[in-house]
Parts: C-alpha cells; sequence; structure tokens
C-alpha cells in the first residue's frame, strides 16, 4: 500500500516535478523493507504459549483488535482446540503484552489452562503519520530525481531483503524521520 494518495503527491512532492503512483509505490515498498514490517493495520495470526501465570506477547504492534481467541489444551483424551471469548485477553498497552483469564469448557470441566492460545488479531496504525507521509515524498523525489538504482547498499530482514541506494536517494533525513517505527 502506498503511503501517499494521488491527491497527496503534489502537496509532499513539491520540489521535483512529475512524481507519479509509480514512484510513491516503489518509495512505499522500500519503506517497509527499512521498517521491516508494513506500517498500516494489518490481520496476524499467532499461536502463543503462556507462561505460568497465564500471561503472553503478540508479534506485531499496536494491537488495535483481537478478532478471534483459540484455546489448545493438552486433555486426557489429546489436544483439544476450542474458541474463547475475544474478551479472556487483557491487553497491557499497544506492545503486545496480554493476560489470559480462562473461562472455557476445559477449565470447567478438567480444571486445565490452556498451553497454548491462537489469536487472530489486528496490529499496526489506523492512519499514516505525517512524518512518514514526508518521509514518502523525500523518497519518491529522489527516485524520480535520480532516474537509477547506482550505488546500491544492502540490507536484510526476516521478511525482507532490499536494496537501498546510496545516501543521494535513502537519505538521513528519511532515516531519521522513519526511526521510530522500526521494528
Amino acid at each position: 500500500m502506498a503511503y501517499l494518495t494521488t491527491q497527496e503527491i503534489s502537496d509532499y512532492c513539491k520540489s521535483i516535478m512529475g512524481v507519479t503512483d509509480y514512484e510513491v509505490k516503489i518509495a512505499s515498498t522500500l519503506i517497509d523493507a527499512f521498517l521491516g514490517h508494513v506500517l498500516l493495520e494489518e490481520t496476524y495470526t499467532d499461536t502463543i504459549t503462556l507462561n505460568k501465570k497465564c500471561r503472553g506477547k503478540l508479534t506485531k504492534s499496536p494491537v488495535t483488535e483481537i478478532v478471534e481467541v483459540k484455546s489448545i489444551t493438552i486433555t486426557p483424551f489429546g489436544i483439544s482446540e476450542s474458541s474463547v471469548p475475544n474478551d479472556s485477553i487483557y491487553l497491557d498497552d499497544d506492545d503486545g503484552y496480554f493476560s489470559y483469564v480462562d473461562t472455557g469448557m476445559n477449565y470447567i470441566v478438567w480444571g486445565t489452562k490452556p498451553n497454548k492460545l491462537r489469536v487472530k488479531y489486528k496490529a499496526g496504525l489506523t492512519s499514516v503519520p505525517e512524518s512518514v507521509k514526508i518521509a514518502t515524498g523525500i523518497l519518491a523525489q529522489n527516485i524520480k530525481q535520480k532516474g537509477s538504482f547506482s550505488g546500491m547498499k544492502e540490507i536484510q530482514t526476516l521478511d525482507y531483503r532490499v536494496a537501498f541506494m546510496d545516501d543521494s536517494i535513502f537519505t538521513r533525513d528519511v532515516i531519521t524521520l522513519l526511526s521510530p517505527y522500526r521494528g
């Protein structure tokens, strides 16, 4: 997803004329790779092993909504997976840590707490921050002006492998604007 709309290009790309959605999409993809994750809200599913105090941590943050929770419990008859109410998870803050309060049938019948939870949730920002829009504009203009990708540097994360241009494309200003969102 592009971090600037077609209408916003003229507001954030005033120095170099002719910046299009194409350059903005490239800039947005480079920003996602630099951050190590997609900035805007997406749906994720994590399988979390709970500690003895029934606490866990979701891998992505900030968490905006719990969509579905399933408990995975070892019972005398094998492994049982059952749906539990979404409000059985109490999020600490935006950081993904949570407490689980078991009200499921396995707990009532067998007195066992789940070993794991499978949590489907939404995480990410619901709108693009101003600093990310500015960084997208700067990067899109640099891509348009440079026109090629010489002088590459490479950064590799778990999900992405991306080659960045020299400082004339991915400037220190862009890095400074994006650093607070880096995961």
